[in-house]
C-alpha cells in the first residue's frame, strides 16, 4: 500500500463520519479488518491519525476497535483531522503528477 492509499482511506473513513455523523457503522472500525489493515491500520502512523482524529481503541467481545463517539469535543477534531487529510492528500498528488515520468 503506498501513501496515497493510505490518505484516500482516512479520507473516505473521516468523510463518511462527516456525511452521516450519526450512523454508528461508519465510526466504528474493526482493527482486524484485513481490508482497513492493509491499507491503513498496519502502516506507520495510520493507528496514530485515527487516534487524533478522536477514536478511542476499545475491546469488545475480545476484538479490537477504533470507535469514535460523538461529543461536543469530537466534532471539530474529526473536522481538523479530515481537512488536514485532504491537504496532505492533495501535496501527494501534486507532487506525484509534477514528477518526470522515467522512459
Amino acid at each position: 500500500p503506498t501513501y496515497r492509499t493510505a490518505l484516500t482511506t482516512a479520507d473516505k473513513l473521516l468523510g463518511n463520519i462527516v456525511s452521516h455523523p450519526m450512523e454508528e457503522k461508519y465510526r466504528t472500525i474493526k482493527k482486524a479488518n484485513p481490508a482497513f489493515s492493509k491499507r491503513l491500520g498496519s502502516l506507520p502512523g495510520g493507528s496514530d491519525l485515527l487516534l487524533s482524529a478522536g477514536f478511542t481503541l476499545q475491546t469488545k467481545d475480545d476484538l479490537e476497535y477504533y470507535i469514535l463517539t460523538p461529543s461536543a469535543d469530537a466534532w471539530p477534531q474529526l473536522v481538523t483531522a479530515r481537512e488536514e487529510v485532504q491537504k496532505l492528500k492533495m501535496q501527494e498528488e501534486r507532487s506525484t503528477a509534477a514528477a518526470p515520468t522515467q522512459p
